[in-house]
């Protein structure tokens, strides 16, 4: 009998317990819900987004009779054409001095549209041989600078892919001094989007590269696109095909990590106007995509009229069709690489290659303006002005 009454108290005791548990829970719960609703609510929605765009040399000139057509539009425009060579000397690819690009240049201003061409550099070795010397360095700044001053316009959007960790501290030591360099003119640092989640490595040096670039960047252009082999978490919960170039939820996350060293209101979302198209191959663990080419929209209008496809949505963001391509296609190769996803219905054989269009729309670009109205961000950027964007986009735009 006593050794009932002392489990029958045990059990009580037990069960007193494990209530205040779950109640200690629930209320822990609770504070960290109302912490993320008053850090969600702090955030000011801006619905006066300033417009910008990277206006590139390919297209025929195309884009710069657009741009013309609607320079009411733009708030910003940084024409895509300065280079960086191996030897860290400025190259004019676009011939900004050619007098259909000072036409361009002479009806933005009369418009009120802030002028800042952008400086290229993609060479991670010649970046790290420049960059670690202070001579050559030193240089460079002072041919931005000169480029600047002679040409003009407003400032220089400075946009260095692919870097070595390694050498952040040599790129803001550059910064600052073309800062000091630009005298008072406009200093914009063009990034690509990272999560540290994929990257955990990096995190502590990223967020201090962050905080330098703060302090000597006007403005931090994200480039929110080219991202679709960066979150690998997503493709395993998205059945194949999935293969976006920015999934929104990827760049909100992006935007959201580096808006805690930057102000929101210096950051501008970088929006893709563009696709790319693959082949795939699904099999029973993993899906295989081959990148075959980039296009822009005119091209997909094509290939959606002669299969008779249907444009598709998913929780990316972004617009995509599929389709049997040509053995032609499939064999123009140019890069692949395989992402892992499951379904609860795996095939156990390959399925036959097909093709993937994957691409930025008006309905994608719209919902990225939406997340930079309300993340409380500076405004957009477009890539790429190529003369070759879809007719409707324009109206969402003004």
């Amino acid at each position: 009998m006593k050794n009932i009454k002392f489990l029958f108290v045990i059990i009580v005791i037990g069960i007193i317990s494990f209530l205040l548990l779950s109640n200690n829970r629930t209320q822990k719960y609770i504070q960290e819900e109302s912490k993320v609703t008053q850090t969600s609510s702090a955030v000011k929605r801006n619905e006066n987004l300033t417009i910008g765009g990277w206006l590139v040399r390919w297209g025929g000139g195309k884009g710069l009779v657009d741009v013309v057509k609607h320079i009411d539009v733009f708030t910003t425009l940084s024409p895509f054409s300065y280079e960086v060579t191996p030897a860290g000397n400025v190259s004019d690819v676009l011939k900004l001095t050619t007098t259909q690009w000072k036409n361009v240049l002479n009806e933005s201003k009369k418009s009120g549209v802030t002028i800042i061409p952008s400086f290229l550099w993609m060479d991670t070795g010649a970046m790290t041989t420049v960059l670690q010397n202070e001579t050559r360095r030193v240089s460079l700044a002072k041919q931005i600078a000169q480029i600047i001053a002679t040409m003009k316009v407003d400032g220089a959007d400075i946009d260095f892919e692919w870097m070595n960790n390694s050498d952040h501290i040599a790129f803001i030591i550059f910064l600052k001094d073309l800062k000091m360099q630009l005298h008072g003119k406009l200093l914009t640092c063009s990034i690509e989007a990272k999560l540290p989640s994929i990257y955990p490595d990096e995190k502590q040096s990223l967020d201090a590269y962050y905080k330098e670039l703060d302090s000597v960047c006007d403005e931090v252009r994200i480039m929110a696109y080219d991202m679709r082999f960066s979150d690998p978490a997503l493709a395993k919960k998205e059945a194949a095909p999935y293969i976006p170039s920015a999934d929104v939820r990827t760049v909100r996350d992006s935007v959201e990590y580096i808006a805690k060293s930057i102000p929101r209101e210096k950051i501008v979302l970088g929006i893709a106007l563009y696709g790319y198209e693959y082949e795939v191959i699904e099999r029973a663990t993993s899906t295989s995509y081959r990148t075959l080419w980039s296009f822009s929209p005119s091209y997909v209008k094509g290939i959606i009229a002669k299969h008779s496809l249907q444009v598709k949505h998913g929780e990316s963001g972004e617009a995509y069709v599929t389709y049997q391509g040509s053995k032609k296609q499939i064999s123009s190769k140019s890069f692949a690489t395989t992402l892992p996803f499951v379904t609860e219905s795996e095939p156990k054989q390959p399925k036959s290659p097909y093709n993937v269009i994957w691409w930025s729309d008006k309905q994608a670009v719209e919902v990225k303006i939406e997340l930079a109205k309300t993340l409380g961000l500076k405004g957009i950027s477009l890539f790429r002005l190529d003369g070759d964007i879809d007719p409707e986009l324009w109206k969402i735009l003004k």
